[in-house]
């Protein structure tokens, strides 16, 4: 279901879609190399010259990635609008599968966390948003939010979300919106997070 809408919604994203039953490491080297890498998605080995968020994926279960850079979603004038780093979807789904959508921000310092955070947010729901209204996914697939703060140790320092906020999330959107570097894949329905 979430892939044939992909591909009828976005067939350049599907195009640049790749499929694996094995963990996955994200990456952001955007900053590190000065523009010159950006996002890279790593199978079964995390990298060795950057941290990254890990989704494992130990049950094997078939899923697609697709990294997301600045032609994935652009305004009718041609510019970039915001979005976050990948999406990740179980390849055969239904009405209840799992999608995934993660932000990794780079810092070593915890007094950005706020910052960091709230614009990382705000990208993870503009890419859920633009996904969700063009009929991707609905309101009975859970929607995973994953901010990811890999040179950090969790739990992260910050004030931005309340328990009470996490909570309303998923009781009126289906929406688990996460602050970790981690996450495994139990089947096509859950993420332990």
């Amino acid at each position: 279901m979430i892939r044939a809408n992909i591909t009828r919604e976005y067939p350049t994203h599907i195009a640049r879609c790749d499929y694996t039953d094995n963990s996955l490491y994200l990456a952001d080297y955007t900053q590190q190399t000065s523009n010159v890498r950006g996002v890279e998605i790593f199978e079964i080995t995390p990298p060795t010259d950057i941290d990254s968020f890990e989704l494992r994926n130990d049950a094997r279960l078939r899923i697609g990635y697709i990294k997301f850079d600045n032609t994935s979603f652009v305004y009718s004038n041609g510019s970039t609008r915001s979005q976050c780093e990948c999406v990740i979807f179980p390849e055969t789904s239904s009405t209840d599968s799992w999608i995934l959508f993660a932000e990794l921000k780079y810092s070593h310092n915890s007094y950005r966390n706020d910052t960091n955070i709230k614009k990382a947010i705000k990208q993870l729901y503009l890419t859920r948003t633009y996904y969700f209204n063009s009929g991707v996914f609905t309101i009975s697939n859970t929607c995973y939010l994953f901010v990811s703060l890999p040179m950090q140790a969790e739990p992260f320092a910050q004030s931005v979300i309340s328990p009470t906020d996490l909570q309303r999330l998923k009781r009126k959107h289906n929406v688990i919106l996460r602050l970790q570097n981690h996450a495994a894949i139990q089947n096509d329905k859950i993420i332990i997070v």
